[in-house]
């Protein structure tokens, strides 16, 4: 006889065994590749500029001595005037003893601000004293005139006083100038014939003074010019 199993009986086994019925999930479709990315040119990192600024030292710069080559006709007043020192600067920075025995081609040194200082330091005398005329007003005399106005007495013989600024030598002669540059203005001419009727080294011993000069005034490749040939013919007006 074939035994009967109750319903309830197999329901109870069902849910005790098997579970909950779940429905199979749909399998997904296969993801699809994303395409591949290209990547720029690498970018080059460029540091900042510093801020701060950028300290240029400047070299020391050491002054190149002035070495000066004596020419035929220089002297040592004149070297002295144009360098706008001292003659006695330039004898203690060259030794020399004698102001008046220069030699063509001879070398001088021209002393330069630390050498200067360093003389004047010791006593003695460096830069060269600007002129003052024996007349700080000057009063020309009745008969005389003024150096800047021969040009109206070319020819004439005249009377004229006025401060040699400048001295210099061309061959034996010696000329006393007003002006500086003297080209162009006039210039008094003592002929190296005659050097031995004025004082020794006219060129220095006129140089600075208020002078009145007699004779004719004549026309020169450098303007005029008065050819003296008797120390009467100038006068230092002190």
């Amino acid at each position: 006889m074939k035994r009967t199993v109750p319903l309830w009986l197999a329901l109870l086994f069902l849910a005790t065994h098997c579970g909950p019925y779940r429905p199979r999930p749909t399998p997904l479709p296969p993801p699809t590749p994303l395409p591949l990315l290209t990547l720029g040119p690498t970018a080059t990192l460029i540091p900042t500029t510093s801020r701060k600024p950028t300290v240029t030292l400047t070299p020391t710069v050491t002054p190149t001595p002035i070495i000066y080559v004596v020419k035929k006709g220089d002297i040592l007043g004149q070297i002295a005037l144009d360098h706008n020192i001292s003659v006695e600067a330039i004898m203690l920075a060259n030794g020399i003893e004698n102001p008046h025995l220069l030699s063509i081609g001879q070398k001088l040194l021209i002393p330069d601000e630390s050498m200067l200082e360093d003389m004047a330091r010791r006593g003695f005398k460096v830069m060269y004293a600007t002129p003052t005329p024996a007349f700080p007003t000057p009063t020309l005399r009745p008969f005389s005139i003024a150096w800047d106005q021969v040009a109206k007495h070319v020819d004439e013989e005249v009377s004229v006083e006025g401060l040699v600024v400048r001295t210099r030598k061309a061959g034996e002669d010696v000329y006393l100038c007003f002006h500086d540059p003297p080209q162009g203005y006039l210039s008094i001419r003592i002929p190296g014939g005659e050097m031995r009727n004025f004082a020794s080294q006219p060129e220095i011993y006129y140089l600075d003074h208020w002078i009145m000069v007699k004779g004719i005034v004549e026309r020169a490749n450098t303007g005029w010019q008065i050819t003296v040939q008797k120390r009467s013919q100038i006068s230092v007006l002190q």
